[in-house]
């Protein structure tokens, strides 16, 4: 509502107030007729903007007209559902097959919009997360990851973080579905965001569930990590050490780690180039560094200053984690692969080169 109106709307409240003893002034029809309008500004029926919404999203995409106004109808629905009420709503009004569905649509623009709409709507939100799954979103986005747009698989990428994040029963469904060696698969993407986010979000399933350490060290996710330590990209190598951390808090993987040479010099080259940093660079990365210095002292026995090992996986996150671990299934080494050697001793890791199957 403008500016304006707000004024209005309070001159008028404040003359229909009653002072103790006269009686209430009655409300003209002009007067009546003027809040209304003042008030239908100000109120929105978003439910009945979404199932408008639906409507147009339901229809052939067939003209660049058409794909444009779907696009534009998907990030208007994007800005509702983030109210967490809103997004259990679009399941009442029957909108989750529509979306789900936009996530095979034939244009890319369409694909990564309604996956970034699904992340925004199972975001901590359980109930919402069971719909989706019962839906079928899962091995949908699991398809998403091998789409030809980068962005698509960036958005499939954090629909699935979003969808497994506090919820065991989607972790569990995950694993089944093979998404670490499409994790680690997504890692190796040419494209420097989906290889960001495939690192943070295979470091936050061997978190959550801590025996896939040693499953994911010898499908390749360790040979992945040692070579974005080299990054140019600060957050993707920040993610990696992330990774190479948590692997390293699993006795059996960190045997791995320990001979691989391949990250022993990567780390130390990183703890190197973090030592020379100087001013605010210094500051910035003093955790880093302290992590650095930790998994050379545990992993390689290197004399290290720092404490123990900074716990750096946000604590909201504590409670999916143990029940992940106490209801999964552990996954099975491949057929022929043993544990405790270095990736350079071992044939490559057989991965997902091509999209599952969203049976």
């Amino acid at each position: 509502m403008s500016a304006p109106a707000w004024k209005g709307l309070f001159d008028w409240s404040m003359q229909h107030q009653s002072s103790e003893g006269a009686p209430p002034k009655q409300v003209t029809p002009e007067e009546q007729k003027w809040f209304q309008e003042a008030m239908a500004q100000y109120t929105v029926d978003h439910v009945g903007r979404m199932k408008q919404i639906k409507a147009t999203l339901d229809q052939p995409d067939e003209t660049a007209d058409a794909v444009h106004k779907k696009q534009d109808m998907l990030e208007e629905l994007l800005d509702i559902v983030d109210n967490i009420d809103y997004a259990r709503d679009l399941h009442t009004i029957g909108g989750l097959p529509t979306l789900l569905s936009l996530l095979q649509g034939s244009h890319a623009s369409i694909r990564w919009r309604a996956a970034e709409v699904v992340a925004t709507c199972v975001q901590n939100n359980p109930p919402v997360q069971q719909w989706f799954m019962e839906g079928g979103a899962m091995p949908k986005l699991l398809h998403l990851l091998h789409d030809e747009d980068a962005s698509c698989r960036t958005k499939a990428l954090l629909a699935l973080s979003c969808l497994i994040r506090l919820n065991p029963l989607a972790l569990e469904v995950f694993r089944q579905k093979r998404g670490i060696p499409q994790l680690i698969q997504a890692a190796d993407d040419q494209d420097i965001k989906v290889q960001r986010k495939a690192l943070h979000l295979l470091r936050h399933v061997v978190h959550a569930h801590p025996p896939d350490a040693m499953v994911a060290c010898q499908l390749g996710a360790l040979h992945q990590a040692a070579f974005h330590l080299a990054s140019s990209d600060t957050d993707t190598w920040q993610a990696a050490l992330a990774l190479v951390q948590q692997l390293a808090e699993d006795s059996q993987s960190a045997q791995i780690l320990q001979q691989d040479k391949q990250l022993q010099h990567q780390l130390q080259t990183l703890q190197a180039k973090l030592q020379g940093l100087t001013g605010e660079d210094k500051e910035a990365t003093e955790e880093e560094l302290a992590v650095c210095k930790q998994l050379m002292h545990s992993l390689y026995n290197t004399s290290s200053q720092s404490g123990s090992m900074p716990q750096t996986e946000p604590s909201r996150r504590q409670a999916s984690a143990t029940a992940a671990a106490n209801g999964a299934n552990r996954l099975q080494l491949p057929q022929g692969q043993s544990p405790g050697h270095s990736n350079s001793s071992l044939p490559a890791a057989p991965l997902l080169l091509g999209p599952p199957s969203q049976s």
